[in-house]
């Protein structure tokens, strides 16, 4: 089984690491290029997805250079993940990137992940 998190926090990341545990392959991407790159060469049965990859506003950033785009690549896919979790915390942008999965036909889970913290 792989999954693929897609965020620019390394705190974030940990959340999902409770899936190496169960056995599963987890690749990190921690820009928009590089979850494109691992999007277009592997298949995956879980994507977990942020918006906003940097301080700016990413609202006013081009689509392909934020998690609106992932989401458009992700619906796009030949073989489509069975489930997507957005994580963003971006309520404008979740709903864009909620709506473009579905409508793909893709089950969506909203679990935003603003502050995440590790003791």
């Amino acid at each position: 089984m792989n999954a693929l998190i897609a965020d620019d926090n390394p705190l974030r990341h940990e959340c999902f690491r409770v899936l190496e545990a169960l056995g599963w392959t987890v690749h990190h991407a921690g820009t928009v290029e590089a979850a494109q790159a691992f999007l277009e060469n592997e298949t995956y049965q879980l994507v977990a997805l942020d918006h906003d990859f940097t301080a700016t506003d990413c609202m006013t950033l081009p689509e392909e250079a934020t998690g609106r785009g992932l989401a458009k690549k992700v619906a796009g896919l030949a073989v489509k993940p069975p489930l997507v979790i957005v994580h963003t915390a971006n309520v404008a942008a979740r709903a864009i990137m909620v709506k473009t999965l579905a409508d793909a036909g893709i089950r969506v889970c909203v679990m935003p992940l603003s502050n995440v913290f590790l003791q």
